[in-house]
């Protein structure tokens, strides 16, 4: 049998077996099957779905980045800051409800931590659009791309359910320095991917904990494939 590693670029990164000989499913391959009735090998799923859910819808998206501008002060608000609080928000709105705020299925991971599909040109879209304009401003660890509103965004784009998360996510991330920010995001497996790969904000939500005797029964219960 073959190790995990040696063919799935997610190894069980939230406690199954990992780093020894696979006689379960990858966890993120199970969960991306979402238990379907139907047998996946360990990294068959990883390179075809991340890359197709980096199609998303982008007005989603520009909405989510507007409304955390439009709700946060310039000077405490660089894109760093930005991109953090938009991935605090889907990754707990995912947990809580089984869907991102902004559209987004996946995030592409960056040394300063993961960053939103097609966010550039979001931004740009915004300031296009008059929604929002950009400035500069130094500061003594370097120049800052600060955003301030032209239009408010408005709440009644999301449900309430998502008003929530977003506040609770500029709450959370928006007094943080953007290094502190930048860490906040850093988890496992933002740690297993080199730059420019796509973080799933599925198995980002999920919450590493040990494996008890009964999460292996039932891993064992499903149907598993055995790399010979």
């Amino acid at each position: 049998m073959a190790k995990v590693r040696e063919r799935c670029r997610f190894p069980c990164n939230f406690g199954l077996l990992r780093e020894f000989r696979c006689v379960v499913q990858c966890l993120y391959c199970l969960s991306i099957a979402q238990f379907e009735d139907r047998s996946i090998a360990p990294g068959e799923l990883c390179g075809s779905y991340v890359m197709k859910s980096s199609k998303v819808s982008q007005e989603k998206t520009k909405r989510v980045a507007h409304y955390i501008i439009s709700h946060t002060r310039p000077w405490q608000l660089g894109a760093t800051k930005l991109c953090k609080v938009m991935w605090y928000a889907d990754v707990l709105h995912y947990r809580r409800n089984g869907h991102s705020v902004s559209g987004q299925k996946s995030y592409v991971r960056m040394d300063n931590g993961p960053v939103p599909n097609g966010i550039f040109q979001v931004l740009e879209s915004l300031v296009e659009g008059k929604k929002i304009i950009e400035r500069r401003t130094a500061t003594p660890v370097g120049d800052r791309k600060e955003f301030l509103h032209l239009e408010r965004a408005e709440a009644s784009w999301f449900a309430p359910e998502e008003v929530e998360t977003l506040h609770e996510a500029i709450d959370a991330i928006v007094p943080l320095s953007a290094r502190e920010a930048s860490k906040r995001t850093h988890g496992p497996i933002w740690e297993e991917l080199p730059n420019g790969e796509q973080m799933p904000i599925r198995a980002a939500s999920v919450i590493p904990s040990d494996v008890l005797p009964e999460d292996l029964e039932f891993a064992m219960a499903r149907k598993t494939v055995f790399a010979e």
